[in-house]
């Protein structure tokens, strides 16, 4: 039983559905098709590198942890909620094999955007929303210095 078990989870899992790009290459333009990687790096709590690729997940926004004055936090209470994302990210993801499924569309630093799955049913963007470490992305960064942050 157990290893019919096994074989119909293999044959129905992601992982049959196609092969990652080759290491340190995006995927293709337009590529929707999933596939596994090993998180190498967490930049932040929506930003990381798997299999030498730099990855933005998708439909989310968590706090900056950069002091850069453009791009960076604009108080303190951003910068602790980023540090909790970027921590959050990295107990999930680092070092970790996660299903990568490409939205296949890119940001404006080339990031392919993508949704990620960590275990079984659970995806990373969602579970960041509902620990209320990231927002849900609508078209420009969230206030995080905002009295109510969501």
């Amino acid at each position: 039983m157990l290893v019919l078990v096994f074989a119909i989870n293999f044959l129905y899992s992601p992982a049959a559905e196609a092969a990652p790009p080759a290491t340190g290459q995006p995927p293709a333009k337009g590529r929707t098709t999933g596939y596994w990687a090993t998180v190498d790096h967490i930049t932040d709590g929506d930003t990381f590198w798997a299999d030498g690729v730099k990855y933005r997940v998708i439909d989310i926004d968590t706090a900056e942890t950069s002091p850069n004055r453009r791009y960076g936090y604009e108080c303190e209470a951003e910068r602790r909620l980023g540090e909790l994302a970027t921590q959050e990210a990295e107990a999930l993801l680092l070092n970790r094999k996660v299903w990568i499924k490409p939205s296949g569309t890119i940001d404006r630093y080339n990031r392919p955007l993508v949704k990620v799955r960590y275990a079984r049913d659970k995806w990373y963007g969602e579970h960041m929303i509902e620990t209320r470490l990231a927002a849900r992305w609508k078209g420009r960064k969230h206030n995080w210095c905002a009295p109510t942050r969501l």
